[in-house]
């Protein structure tokens, strides 16, 4: 699955995941979050792209949320819906986090 790197116009790091957060891509997703923990203090997860999410991806978001709280980072989720909203209701975890409507730049990115 391919993830996009690119910056919104406040020049705070986001990531858009497209396809499926699960167990397989849970290493990558993990190394491409905390790399942009250390170019900004605010940094979104855009999960609109999300066409499945397992437990592991759930796992993972949480995770990743109670690192950058200690970390001084402030995490939020860009709008989850299909797959991603209904995985994160399922396990109650969505009111664990902070989210935020809005649009990202899903164009001039690069993945990796």
């Amino acid at each position: 699955m391919p993830t996009t790197f690119t910056r919104n116009k406040d020049s705070n790091p986001w990531i858009r995941w497209d396809g499926a957060v699960d167990v397989g891509a849970a290493y990558a997703l993990r190394n491409a979050l905390v790399g942009l923990t250390l170019e900004s203090t605010n940094v979104v997860v855009d999960l609109r792209g999300v066409e499945r999410m397992d437990a592991a991806g759930v796992q993972l978001l949480l995770a990743f949320q109670a690192w950058t709280k200690r970390a001084g980072v402030r995490l939020s989720l860009l709008a989850p819906e299909g797959a991603a909203r209904r995985a994160l209701e399922a396990s109650g975890a969505l009111s664990r986090f902070t989210l935020t409507a809005g649009e990202t730049a899903s164009d001039g990115g690069h993945e990796s």
